[in-house]
C-alpha cells in the first residue's frame, strides 16, 4: 500500500475515533454524575408507594454515634437518606467508582447502626452495570436501597415473596410497646449509670437466649423462618435473641431513655455495647454476657461499664469499633 493511502486511512481512522469520543463524551455528559441526578431519573424503575411514614418513631438525632463520626458532606447525605428511609421510598445511587460505592454503603450503614429498628426493614444491594436497569449510560457502580421485612425468610428461595408494610408497622408497634413500657417503670431520681444499669436488667429479665429458627406457614401455605432472634424485635417483641439483638434491644432502650449507646462494637463472632457517661467518656457494656449464666435474678453486672483494657481480657473488637475512653472504675 502507498504511503499516500496508508496516511488517507490513517486520517480517517483518526476522525472516525474523534467522532465517536465526541459522541460518547456528549453522552456522558448528560448522563447523571451526582446522588441528586441519579435519584431524579427513578421514573425509569418501578418504585413501590407504600404510603407510610415512620417519622413518628421518637429519633433523638444527638445520640446518632456513627453520624457524627462522618464528615460534615456525609452527615448532609445522611440526612437527606435517613429521611428516605423513614417514608420507605426506594432509591438509588450512583457511583463512580467501586470505592465511591464502599464509601456510601458505610454512610447507609451509619443510619442502620444508629437505628437498630431501621434494620428491620431497609436493605441495600450493589450491581456493577445500571445501563438495563436504569437506562443511565456509562454509570458502572450503583446502589439500590429498598424495603423488606428482613427478619422473615422463606425456605424456598423460589417464592417471590413481596415486602408487607403492615406486617412491619406491627412490629414496630410491639418494639415501642415494649420500650414505653420498660421506660414508664424506671424509677425516678436514677442518676446515668443507674438508668443505664436499669435497662440492662430489664432486658435481660425480659430476653432468654436463643438461636432457634422457627418456622411458621403463611396464609398461602408457604413455609417461612422467622429470624426475629437475630434483629430488635426479638428480644423486645419475642424475648428471645442472640449477642447482636440483645446489642440492638439495649441501643434502642437506651435511646428511648434519652441515653446514648452504640451497638457497633464487635469482634469474633460477637456484638456488645457501648455507653457514655455524664462526663463524656465511654463504656463497654455486654448485655449478652450479663445474662449468663443464667441466675435466678436473671442477670450480673461483671461486663457492666468495662474499660477498654478489661473488655480486651476475653473480648477482642475489631479495629474499626468504638474504643472506650474511660478508665478502669472502683
Amino acid at each position: 500500500m502507498k504511503k499516500g493511502k496508508i496516511f488517507t486511512v490513517f486520517a480517517l481512522l483518526l476522525v472516525l475515533a474523534v467522532t465517536v469520543s465526541c459522541s460518547k463524551k456528549a453522552i456522558e455528559d448528560n448522563a447523571p454524575t451526582t446522588v441528586e441526578e441519579i435519584e431524579s431519573t427513578t421514573e425509569t424503575t418501578t418504585t413501590p408507594n407504600y404510603s407510610i411514614d415512620l417519622s413518628y418513631l421518637k429519633l433523638d438525632h444527638s445520640l446518632e454515634g456513627e453520624r457524627s463520626r462522618l464528615s460534615e458532606e456525609d452527615q448532609k447525605l445522611y440526612d437527606k437518606w435517613l429521611e428516605k428511609t423513614l417514608r420507605l421510598e426506594v432509591f438509588y445511587i450512583h457511583a463512580n467508582s467501586t470505592e465511591e460505592v464502599d464509601h456510601f454503603c458505610d454512610i447507609l450503614n451509619a443510619i442502620d447502626s444508629d437505628y437498630p429498628e431501621i434494620r428491620l426493614y431497609a436493605s441495600a444491594t450493589y450491581a456493577n452495570d445500571t445501563q438495563d436497569v436504569l437506562k443511565v449510560y456509562y454509570c458502572n457502580n450503583w446502589i439500590s436501597y429498598y424495603y423488606c421485612n428482613n427478619w422473615i425468610s422463606y425456605s424456598d428461595p423460589s417464592i417471590d415473596y413481596s415486602f408487607s408494610p403492615e406486617i412491619l408497622i406491627n412490629e414496630i408497634n410491639l418494639i415501642e410497646e415494649k420500650c414505653d413500657e420498660v421506660i414508664s417503670q424506671m424509677p425516678e431520681g436514677l442518676d446515668t449509670v443507674e438508668k443505664y444499669e436499669y435497662l440492662l436488667q430489664s432486658l435481660c429479665l425480659m430476653t432468654e437466649y436463643c438461636e432457634d429458627e422457627d418456622i411458621y406457614i403463611d396464609e398461602k401455605g408457604f413455609k417461612y423462618i422467622d429470624n426475629s432472634y437475630c434483629y430488635v424485635n426479638g428480644p423486645l417483641a419475642q424475648g428471645i435473641g442472640i449477642c447482636q439483638s440483645y446489642a440492638y434491644a439495649y441501643q434502642l432502650l437506651c435511646q428511648r431513655a434519652g441515653l446514648w449507646c452504640s451497638s457497633n462494637v464487635y469482634g469474633y463472632d460477637h456484638r456488645w455495647n457501648l455507653v457514655k457517661l455524664d462526663n463524656g467518656l465511654t463504656y463497654h457494656v455486654d448485655p449478652t454476657w450479663c445474662d449468663f449464666p443464667r441466675l435466678e435474678e436473671g442477670y450480673i453486672n461483671d461486663y457492666f461499664l468495662l474499660s477498654q483494657e478489661e473488655i480486651e481480657e476475653d473480648h477482642q473488637p475489631s479495629e474499626d469499633s468504638w474504643v472506650a475512653t474511660g478508665t478502669t472504675l472502683q
